[in-house]
């Protein structure tokens, strides 16, 4: 008898969270901001021994960018335990099109407070997403991540997050996002050293692609945040420039290992025929 099997993965980029802490340190005031990412889902078929056709769905959400929203509650909220709906739909009717389908999350950072969630953060959580889960993510798959600056002195610094979900019903419990890097396995694959994965890190949101139209644009209706779009086309392009060095070196680093091989494997066959040669 054939079965289903069904897994579910968190993943975020390590600069997403070190643009992230950056900018909530640098503000004066608490910070409120969205999560940006993209969803894909892999599936595939697997005979086993038994001759069983089993169907296994991998679903990764991977987290690679932030936004963040200064003035959250005079933007999106009617007061300040309510998200104003048409609000909410004037922002995103700004922001480039389809941005609202690469919403996946948002977060909140709080100055030497714990990372549990409050009353306002439960019921925020809730309102958007039963918004954005329609449109970017499936049923309860939408993320809230808490992030804190705790310090003693001038200079021991210490940052924290954690991420939630609401797996049933609306209690936020914590959920494990994984850490990844471009050289983390499975962004990297040893056959061939092409980056290979289910998530594209350089280009996996429609939204960026019109960035530059939206953004440069002669438009009057563009986005307020021109800044953080300016920084993001950037990074893209230097991320693809790197990612081209970094599969260059290491295919040279490949070469090199190889021919170090072949030297020792010279060296010793020399000294193996050294040592058969009888002393007169």
């Amino acid at each position: 008898m054939s079965r289903e099997y069904y897994n579910l993965r968190f993943v975020v980029t390590t600069p997403t969270l070190s643009i992230t802490e950056y900018n909530c340190l640098k503000e004066p005031c608490n910070q409120i901001g969205f999560l940006i990412g993209d969803k894909k889902i892999k599936v595939s078929n697997v005979i086993t021994d038994e001759s069983l056709n089993n169907t296994i769905t991998e679903e990764t959400i991977c987290i690679h960018a932030s936004y963040p929203l200064p003035d959250f509650h005079e933007q999106l909220c009617s007061n300040p335990l309510q998200i104003d709906y048409k609000k909410l739909k004037y922002f995103l009717q700004k922001c480039p099109e389809n941005y609202e389908k690469s919403i996946v999350g948002w977060y909140r950072f709080r100055r030497n407070a714990v990372l549990s969630p409050s009353i306002a953060d439960i019921r925020f959580h809730a309102q958007l997403s039963n918004i954005f889960d329609k449109m970017s993510v499936s049923t309860n798959k939408f993320l809230f991540c808490m992030f804190n600056h705790n310090y003693i002195g001038s200079m021991d610094h210490k940052f924290n997050h954690i991420f939630y979900r609401c797996d049933t019903g609306k209690c936020l419990n914590p959920v494990k996002v994984d850490i990844v890097n471009l050289s983390t396995k499975p962004f990297i694959e040893d056959d061939n050293l092409g980056y290979k994965t289910n998530i594209n890190l350089i280009d996996n949101c429609k939204a960026y692609t019109d960035t530059i139209n939206k953004v440069f644009g002669n438009g009057k209706d563009q986005c307020s945040k021109v800044s953080v779009y300016n920084m993001r086309t950037a990074l893209i392009e230097e991320m693809n420039k790197m990612v081209k060095r970094i599969v260059e070196n290491e295919q040279e680093v490949i070469k090199l290992n190889a021919s170090i091989e072949e030297k020792k494997k010279e060296i010793e066959k020399k000294n193996n025929v050294k040592s058969c040669v009888p002393k007169n």
